[in-house]
């Protein structure tokens, strides 16, 4: 009896290190960023440096009406990357068919960059 609670144990144990020791190189990369230097400067230098294996980057507008509200970007893996600029400079953020200018939006600055992955810890950055 005391073989199988042991062995019980010792596969449990195993298993969650498995759990454990599973990475996603596309988040890590980013966890390797410092994105509160990020915060601050173009969303395309931002851009230029995250992994470009994501199955979409979109802009996103807001539930209500015709502004445009940040930049989401989603990875196979689940993980998300949401970018935010405080003002609008270079692209216009209203309009009515939700299709904003992508090029444009890169020009503005980011002023807060969340990374939300299911399986890790949320990484932020804000321009302060």
């Amino acid at each position: 009896m005391k073989k199988y609670i042991v062995f019980i144990v010792l596969m449990s144990s195993l298993s969650e290190s498995k759990l454990y020791a599973q990475t996603d190189p596309a988040y890590d990369s980013i966890v390797a960023l410092n994105l509160n230097h990020y915060a601050g400067l173009p969303v395309d230098s931002f851009l230029n440096r995250i992994p470009v294996s994501y199955n979409y980057l979109k802009i996103m507008g807001y539930t209500k009406g015709d502004r445009a509200h940040g930049l989401g970007i989603e990875y196979p893996t689940g993980m998300i990357i949401l970018i935010y600029p405080k003002n609008f400079s270079h692209m216009n953020p209203i309009d009515p068919a939700h299709v904003w200018n992508l090029a444009l939006f890169k020009k503005e600055i980011a002023t807060y960059i969340t990374v939300i992955h299911p399986s890790f810890k949320a990484l932020t950055g804000q321009y302060p």
